[in-house]
């Protein structure tokens, strides 16, 4: 269900996608630059378009898997998809079907504490880096996911994998230590906004423009 959820919601979003080429080389130099670990979260106000964006980073990312790991989550496709700890358990099979390491070695099964869960995916993470994979993590609308018990909104990002999120202006809360770093990404250049423009008024039967 999650799985599909996240498809259909990646189609919808880059059913009309274009333009933004600037903001995509932006977000896919983060989750590609040779650090190990840490997160990028790139800002905009509601409804400026991260979702599309994310989704067309992950398609880009996803042309050349080779050595990479690219897990999705869009938080609020579902019900379930707010929970961080429905969000680990989904990543931990994900990765183990690649590394095709046998589901039952996961303690994520009906009734886990949310200590299994994390130290599943934690363990599924390193398994990826020490078989040779680079795990990168696109989670769009992070400000929405609800933590587990006793775990602070950023305790899953403590290991080895790339995160790229996307949430809404403003400052935040980052625990001392984490490399987290904030980048605002709500803007288009002269040409991605004259393209943009132009194929809208195209579209209504009107003429093209040259200038804004």
């Amino acid at each position: 269900e999650e799985d599909a959820a996240n498809r259909l919601f990646r189609d919808l979003k880059l059913k009309n996608f274009r333009g933004r080429e600037g903001q995509i080389d932006e977000m896919k130099k983060a989750a590609l630059s040779p650090e190990i670990g840490g997160a990028y979260v790139f800002q905009a106000a509601s409804g400026w378009g991260k979702s599309a964006l994310m989704s067309r980073l992950y398609e880009e990312l996803c042309s050349d898997c080779s050595n990479k790991i690219v897990l999705f989550h869009s938080v609020g496709v579902t019900e379930r998809s707010i929970s961080v700890s429905s969000m680990l358990q989904r990543f931990s099979y994900e990765i183990s079907g690649v590394l095709e390491r046998p589901y039952d070695e996961l303690d994520v099964m009906p009734g886990s504490t949310a200590d299994d869960i994390y130290r599943s995916y934690f363990d599924c993470v390193d398994a990826a880096s020490e078989s040779g994979y680079r795990v990168i993590v696109l989670i769009d609308g992070f400000e929405n996911l609800t933590p587990s018990e006793n775990y602070g909104p950023f305790y899953f990002m403590n290991n080895s994998a790339r995160y790229i999120l996307t949430g809404p202006d403003g400052d935040l809360d980052i625990p001392e230590g984490m490399s987290i770093l904030q980048k605002r990404i709500d803007g288009l250049s002269y040409e991605e906004a004259t393209e943009i423009l132009t194929d809208i008024l195209d579209k209504a039967g009107g003429k093209t423009i040259d200038c804004l």
